[in-house]
């Protein structure tokens, strides 16, 4: 009888093991890419942090204590407790899911904090996510532009025909127009649309487009 209990707890284990690994190949494109990634869990308190982060520690931007983050000033702070709040809150008349502040470095150097809910595609399965709720992303203001086809394939996974799909959606192409101009049937680009929505956690392409211009744009940097 512990048969089905045994199957579920190697199931479990080699859930965590996807998680761990998919994180870590997020967390290493975006060191690539100039970005240091914070996954925290649903009370808000780190749970991993990309090699990037620890450089901004080290800098002296952010400390990570047992209580959370916490930034240079209590300003910074406040800005970060109420961008988090508003995610938690998962308030539908927020213009966008997330949120960002710009803080100086100790160099001098403007640094960018951004703050968004943590999305099924990080861990390529929608049940693997439910340890973290939240990313926080933080890079320098001065650093190169990213382009948005890489943070659409190492941060949301999509594949290539996925990239290609949303940028045109984003650039407010219909499903119609997407299957002219790739030569496929209206069927295929659907079948497109709805992975793209399962990987950016949204259940309408309204809701896609509203989500991923605002991460882009911030993340991007262009």
């Amino acid at each position: 009888f512990l048969r089905p209990y045994l199957a579920r707890a190697l199931e479990v284990r080699d859930e965590l093991m996807q998680l761990e690994s998919m994180a870590s190949s997020s967390m290493l494109a975006m060191k690539h890419m100039g970005l240091a990634m914070i996954l925290l869990d649903a009370h808000d308190l780190p749970v991993a942090r990309s090699q990037l982060a620890e450089t901004f520690v080290s800098e002296g931007v952010l400390r990570i204590e047992a209580g959370g983050l916490q930034f240079r000033t209590a300003a910074d702070n406040r800005r970060f407790t109420g961008l988090i709040e508003q995610l938690d809150a998962k308030d539908p008349t927020a213009p966008a899911p997330g949120g960002g502040f710009k803080m100086k470095g100790s160099d001098g150097v403007a640094i960018e904090v951004l703050v968004l809910p943590y999305l099924a595609s990080m861990s390529e399965g929608e049940s693997l996510a439910a340890p973290v709720r939240n990313v926080v992303f933080i890079k320098r203001a001065n650093q190169a532009p990213v382009p948005r086809q890489q943070l659409l394939r190492d941060l949301y996974h999509m594949t290539t025909v996925e990239v290609a799909v949303c940028m045109a959606l984003l650039e407010g192409a219909t499903v119609g127009e997407i299957a002219r101009q790739r030569t496929v049937s209206r069927d295929a680009v659907r079948f497109h649309c709805k992975s793209i929505l399962r990987k950016t956690g949204s259940n309408r392409q309204a809701d896609m487009i509203r989500t991923l211009s605002f991460s882009l744009a911030n993340l991007a940097g262009d």
